[in-house]
């Protein structure tokens, strides 16, 4: 009786064997023929049955990281796919050896760049598809900001494998562009383009190589521009910018032409992270009626900047000198080191800004509390997110100031918010818009009206521009002030309408 007893059990744990390896490779193989149909959500649900019940199976493994790469889901198929390379006793002629290269491309989408850089070292010593492995190198160097040894590792991919050529020089033209090496940047985009015009990555080039012919005429070496507008002010005051704190309103109206220039030179070379802007700008108005408002004003700008991988460091300098009705009105001197910073992906920027300015007045001043002569303290800190493809831009600023006058009535203590928004549309248009909100808290009692002095003072502008041709603009604006104060001789509402042409080069 024990011999047909142990027969039958023998039988019966083969059948259970059988059954269990049948459903294994059933799992599995569902698995692999949905992963080649790109069902890539129906394969993962059988390749993680087929883990489970397999956990040394190396073609289970291999399946499922990739169908997790698939999915973008890297830190899983990073654990599936490590198990394939590191617990294979060879990566020649196993699947080790093809997944030790996808292992590599999810590590690097990992950001895991020291991991993936050992991984290549492995791929090199085992010679697995040379030109792949230079190809991934190139990537890991670029990502880690190892431009020279990135574009040699490009240069050797497309050397030993043609077929990578137009993949390589896409990167390369890339690293270029990072770099500030626009001419180059452009001319390996175009030869991409020439080389299969009708591919995906050809259009990719062709967008990024219109973005780097933008950026070479932006850094054009001379930038010149001239215009002309017609404006109606119903509150005229001696201050092109309206600042209450300069000048009295005069609650009269006048209608004025108002003519600019501006000449830029910039002195660079691609690729040096060093430049220096020198501008002069040009400002005079002529009132119609009250021609004792006319203003002329000189500004000349000097700007050296240093480009970091992180952002830029400029310093800007410039000198101001104002004349109202033909006599001198008043001289600015200022300084202003600035910090501009990456966020994320340069479209989202950060602004760090100090600055210092000295003021001086030639009006005769009667009352020495009255003077407003000044140093100006200040700092400021901002936000940009570029978008429309870099056309547009949206601008947040907060700024402290410390205005110290020589007179006690103008010295104060300013907050200040801005926001501005450039909006692009239809190709030819643009609008534009700013506000601003000052509070002033006066330090001292004001000696003629003895009061302590506080104001809230608003500017809204909204602009919208079309461009007539290449290098001319219509320009209509329209600007709103408003000085609220407990001071009633400085309180006043402003509006200007203005519609001009600005040709530019």
């Amino acid at each position: 009786m024990k011999k047909p007893a142990i027969l039958l059990l023998t039988i019966f744990f083969l059948i259970i064997s059988n059954t269990i390896c049948f459903c294994q490779t059933k799992e599995l193989e569902q698995g692999i023929k949905d992963f080649n149909s790109e069902n890539f959500e129906e394969a993962l649900d059988s390749l993680v049955k087929a883990r489970e019940k397999d956990p040394q199976s190396f073609a289970a493994a291999f399946y499922l990281g990739m169908t997790y790469k698939q999915l973008e889901n890297y830190a899983e198929a990073k654990k599936h796919l490590e198990y394939v390379v590191k617990s294979n006793p060879q990566i020649k002629g196993t699947l080790a050896e093809k997944g030790i290269l996808v292992l590599i491309e999810v590590l690097y989408r990992l950001n895991e760049l020291d991991t993936a850089s050992e991984y290549i070292g492995m791929a090199e010593r085992e010679k697995i598809d040379p030109a792949q492995t230079a190809f991934l190198k190139g990537l890991i160097f670029a990502k880690q900001g190892n431009n020279p040894e990135a574009i040699k590792a490009f240069t050797e991919a497309k050397g030993l494998n043609p077929s990578l050529t137009v993949s390589a020089d896409f990167q390369i033209a890339s690293i270029y562009m990072k770099e500030g090496k626009l001419t180059k940047s452009q001319e390996t985009f175009q030869s991409i383009v020439a080389f299969d015009p009708n591919s995906d990555i050809a259009a990719y080039a062709r967008e990024y190589s219109q973005q780097a012919q933008k950026g070479i005429e932006e850094r054009r070496y001379l930038n010149l521009k001239a215009g002309f507008r017609y404006e109606f002010d119903d509150n005229v005051m001696s201050s092109p910018g309206g600042n209450v704190a300069i000048n009295l309103p005069t609650n009269q109206k006048d209608e004025k032409e108002v003519y600019t220039a501006q000449a830029g030179y910039k002195i660079m070379q691609e690729g040096s992270p060093f430049s220096l802007l020198t501008q002069y700008n040009f400002y005079s108005s002529f009132h119609n009626q009250l021609d004792e408002y006319d203003l002329l004003s000189h500004t000349v700008f000097l700007i050296p900047a240093y480009a970091m991988k992180t952002g830029q460091l400029s310093l800007q300098s410039s000198y101001v000198k104002t004349f109202l009705d033909s006599d001198k009105y008043s001289e600015t001197i200022s300084l202003t080191p600035t910090y501009q910073f990456n966020i994320k992906d340069n479209v989202h920027i950060g602004q760090l800004f100090f600055k210092y300015i000295n003021r001086d007045y030639f009006n005769t001043i009667i009352n020495p509390e009255e003077n407003m002569d000044a140093d100006v303290y200040a700092g400021e800190i901002g936000y940009i997110w570029l978008f429309a493809k870099n056309k547009g831009f949206f601008n947040l600023k907060y700024e402290f100031s410390d205005e110290d006058a020589s007179g006690d009535n103008w010295s104060f203590k300013g907050n200040k918010v801005s926001m501005s928004i450039l909006f692009p549309f239809f190709d030819r248009f643009k609008f534009n818009a700013y506000g601003e909100y000052l509070r002033r808290d006066f330090e001292e009692k004001n000696n003629i009206f003895l009061v302590d002095r506080k104001d809230n003072n608003y500017i809204a502008t909204a602009s919208l521009s079309c461009m007539i041709m290449k290098g001319i603009d219509l320009i209509a604006q329209y600007t709103y002030l408003r000085n609220d104060t407990n001071i009633e001789l400085y309180d006043y509402k402003r509006n200007i309408v203005s519609l001009g042409i600005e040709f530019y080069y």
